[in-house]
C-alpha cells in the first residue's frame, strides 16, 4: 500500500517524487554501486518497469506502472522504450 504520510501530496508532487527517485535509481552515481539492478539491464542500458517497481521506496510512492511513466514524460535522465507487443501501464 502507498504510506500514508505520501497520501496529501498533490498529484504534481507525487509525480515529481516518483521521476526523482526512479531517476536516481538509474542515475551513473546510483549505478556504480548497484549491482542488482544492472544485472537487469539489457545491453542498451534498459530496465523493465516491474524492476523499478520492485523496489521499496518507490513501492511506498506509487504501484502503478501508469504512474512512473507519466512521471518520467519529458524528463531529460530517463528515456522510456515502449517494447513491441508489451501491455499499456
Amino acid at each position: 500500500d502507498v504510506s500514508e504520510e505520501l497520501q496529501w501530496l498533490s498529484r504534481p508532487e507525487l509525480l515529481a517524487a516518483v521521476r526523482q527517485q526512479v531517476e536516481f535509481y538509474l542515475s551513473r552515481d546510483n549505478l556504480v554501486n548497484d549491482a542488482f539492478l544492472v544485472s537487469k539491464m539489457d545491453a542498451s542500458m534498459s530496465v523493465p518497469i516491474e524492476v523499478i517497481l520492485g523496489f521499496p521506496k518507490l513501492r511506498r510512492l506509487t504501484q502503478s506502472a501508469g504512474d512512473v511513466c507519466e512521471a518520467l514524460e519529458g524528463s531529460e535522465a530517463v528515456t522510456l522504450v515502449r517494447i513491441p507487443g508489451a501491455a499499456d501501464p
